[in-house]
């Protein structure tokens, strides 16, 4: 309904999924504000008369998250009329720390993601969040994925108190090459931490190790982005120790031309709109 505020989001502009649920929103009425760096995405919007905010092409979509996220700030200030400039000033601030903290040039001892790389070559990361974060523990797992082509799993809390930590009752070889991560918050509810301490306790003699990553700041917004940050990096220093180009997403490109041989949505999209 147009009660509904719906921001489409496509590095590419050429994402199916997200094509396919903006007509969907478009049809249903909703008002929708788009973001990519060009494709059908920008010229959907155009003939649809769409607002959308074009960002610098050139990146690797998950290079450029901070592109796609940072503009939906001021829309939300206008929107709610909350101010989010201490949570800005502060993410800032913190992020300008990590960079230097996690400097190529600095060594693996002063250097926690290359340590934290370390830690996980030849294991399987398992990451766990909760809340706000637990959008982070996905990233944290694709880039894990896409940066240094390994397999990895994430959960969040409370859910997997319900499920996930039945499967550490009969530890074999996966488990017991499992490192488990958790992100962790400086503003983390009570129940959230008695829940990740008593997590802890019952699955560290399982797994090869648990580490927390903790955010910096007393901000979500802060938080969110210094955990990320520290996440990217370990996956880049990780692609590193295996040898891979973390930049690589050949199968991720065959994957596309398959689907778009056989299924055609993008080529549909063109038709029905004329792009």
């Amino acid at each position: 309904s147009d009660k509904t505020l719906v921001f489409a989001i496509s590095y590419s502009g050429n994402t199916e999924e997200t094509l396919s649920f903006t007509i969907k929103a478009y049809k249903l009425g909703c008002t929708i504000i788009s973001l990519s760096s060009g494709g059908l995405m920008e010229k959907l919007s155009e003939k649809l008369k769409i607002p959308h905010i074009k960002v610098p092409s050139g990146l690797l979509p998950r290079a450029a998250i901070a592109y796609l996220s940072t503009p939906l700030i001021p829309i939300v200030e206008k929107l709610t009329g909350v101010d989010f400039k201490w949570e800005v000033d502060e993410a800032l601030e913190n992020l300008k720390k990590l960079k230097i903290r996690l400097a190529r040039a600095k060594p693996v001892e002063e250097n926690p993601a290359k340590k934290l790389a370390e830690m996980l070559y030849g294991k399987i990361p398992t990451i766990f969040g909760y809340g706000y974060l637990s959008s982070v523990a996905r990233r944290f797992k694709n880039q894990l994925n896409e940066n240094s082509k390994v397999a990895a799993r994430w959960d969040e809390f409370p859910e997997l108190n319900h499920n996930e930590v039945m499967a550490y009752q009969k530890p074999e070889h996966y488990v017991k090459n499992q490192f488990v991560i958790f992100l962790r918050g400086n503003i983390e509810p009570p129940e959230i931490t008695a829940r990740i301490e008593a997590t802890k306790k019952i699955i560290e003699g399982w797994v090869s190790g648990v580490y927390d990553l903790r955010g910096l700041g007393n901000s979500m917004l802060s938080n969110i982005y210094t955990t990320l940050y520290m996440a990217d990096f370990t996956s880049i220093y990780l692609a590193y120790l295996r040898r891979v180009d973390p930049g690589d997403t050949s199968l991720i490109e065959d994957l596309k031309k398959r689907l778009n041989s056989s299924i055609g949505i993008l080529s549909r999209i063109r038709s029905e709109y004329k792009l």
